[in-house]
């Protein structure tokens, strides 16, 4: 439960702030961060006739926010209806939409070509995104080197580490992919590890951050656990309250839709590509959500489409189910649910066993295998192999990888070919992500010559490696297994 709003803690703070400025508001879900941009930072832009310009990272996050934003434009200029010039006082825009029309920091709005010096404020909401999503999707390298001190830029999030792992490793120039490797590849990764962990106190040393935080008490949760999420079907049929549903995979979540169905429960699976079905169940309880901050049905079935940023605001939802064994998703995932000060949840936790987690170690560990030797496959050595003459130095070039290694990794690219991109033809999804459709495995040509590792993608995998790792040493020094 919030003890604290982001608007009663930085109260007017926000007139100090100077170009070049980066605002962290680190604080949790339900307190109040878009608020505080909506009912603060918007009437000083306009005030100051500057315009704000607003990141999120899923569609649904998107489009509650245009509600919530005219509402508000609204009662900030006693009108009923919105002039498009009015409208664009703030810009709301997804960082897919960014990556894809490379609109940062120049955006198009209403065919007025916005630079930094029109804009106030960048907002970038749920911004551990750049780390959160790079381990499936390359166009998050958009963003390594770009200038975040264009005007005063503003990061939201209720879990930071990965914004701070980020903005450390390529804004604070910290990481050194060559070093790294080397030692990745020679399993040792110590070094990497500590510099994730000391990503927070070294973005703390820049005197150009602003930092505002504030702890969560999670009293307000009765937690319970469960197995299998079929065996919580029996429970969920015979309740009269609403449940949200946030499952791992889609197969998982169109078989709890199939037996709550078969018991008549009115339930509905929101998913990526469920929502895009026009006239769909799915379809209209997504802009249900968006508009109301509500569903009608009795249970919500969802991917992580919903597991950022979206506000539901209804005290029939009495009911959490969490799959996730990963702190940041788990506790964005609790945070959909706004809480009063007199509301309880019960919240449903899958078990974690030691093997699970251990497992998604293997997973990560064997992709940071392949993103250090990849990022080697057209390093070259010199070795001496003669005398130095007039003519010749006596030294030989030669590969960093053998041939074998080479054609090893190439073979493996199918598997692992989300983390790698074409880099000149990265605003275009279909063409600059690897494709195992369109790059065949053998074409070692092409590898050489096009593609490299994503480097947002190989901080993450760092970062999701140290974290899996410490859950999985505490699990075992629990014995927590079922």
């Amino acid at each position: 439960m919030v003890t604290r709003y982001v608007t009663d803690m930085i109260a007017d703070e926000y007139l100090s702030w100077q170009k070049g400025d980066s605002i962290f508001i680190a604080t949790p879900t339900g307190s109040g961060k878009s608020t505080f941009i909506l009912k603060r930072l918007l009437p000083h832009a306009i005030k100051l006739r500057k315009k704000i310009v607003y990141l999120c990272n899923r569609k649904t996050l998107n489009n509650q926010l245009l509600v919530e934003s005219h509402r508000y434009l609204k009662t900030l200029l006693s009108t009923s209806e919105l002039t498009q010039e009015e409208c664009g006082s703030i810009f709301i825009t997804t960082y897919q939409h960014c990556e894809e029309a490379k609109e940062y920091p120049y955006f198009v709005v209403n065919s007025e070509r916005l630079s930094p010096d029109d804009i106030l404020y960048y907002v970038f909401d749920e911004a551990h995104y750049f780390l959160a999503d790079a381990p499936f999707n390359t166009n998050t390298n958009y963003w390594y080197d770009k200038n975040f001190s264009q005007s005063i830029s503003i990061f939201l999030s209720a879990t930071p580490e990965p914004l701070f792992c980020f903005l450390e490793s390529f804004v604070g120039c910290s990481f050194k992919l060559d070093l790294v490797v080397k030692e990745i590849r020679s399993n040792d990764f110590d070094r990497a590890f500590r510099f994730i962990s000391s990503a927070a106190e070294q973005i703390a040393c820049n005197q150009q951050y602003h930092f505002y935080h504030e702890n969560i008490d999670y009293s307000y949760i009765h937690p319970h656990y469960f197995n299998k999420l079929c065996d919580l079907t029996p429970l969920i049929a015979n309740s009269s309250d609403k449940w949200i549903i946030f499952t791992n995979n889609k197969e998982t979540g169109n078989e709890l839709l199939g037996r709550l169905n078969e018991r008549g429960c009115s339930a509905v699976y929101l998913s990526a590509q469920a929502k895009k079905q026009k006239g769909s169940d799915s379809y209209k309880e997504f802009l249900n959500i968006a508009e109301n901050q509500r569903f009608d049905c009795q249970v919500l079935i969802a991917t992580s489409v919903l597991d950022c940023g979206v506000s539901i605001v209804d005290q029939k939802v009495k009911n959490i189910v969490v799959c996730s064994t990963d702190k940041d998703e788990f506790l964005q995932m609790i945070g959909r649910r706004r809480i009063r000060p007199d509301e309880s949840i019960n919240l449903y936790i899958k078990y974690c066993k030691p093997g699970t987690v251990n497992s998604f170690c293997s997973k990560c560990r064997n992709q940071l295998m392949f993103c250090a030797q990849f990022s080697q496959i057209n390093d070259i050595t010199y070795e001496k192999v003669g005398h130095y003459t007039a003519n010749w130095d006596g030294m030989r070039p030669r590969s960093t990888l053998t041939a074998r290694d080479r054609n090893d990794l190439v073979k493996q690219t199918p598997k692992f070919h989300r983390l790698i991109y074409n880099k000149k033809q990265m605003a275009f999804p279909d063409r600059g992500a690897y494709s195992k459709l369109t790059a065949p495995a053998n074409d070692i040509q092409l590898l050489l010559e096009e593609y490299e590792v994503s480097r947002s993608a190989f901080v993450s995998l760092i970062y999701l490696l140290r974290k899996c790792r410490r859950q999985f040493r505490f699990l075992q020094s629990r014995c927590f297994s079922v």
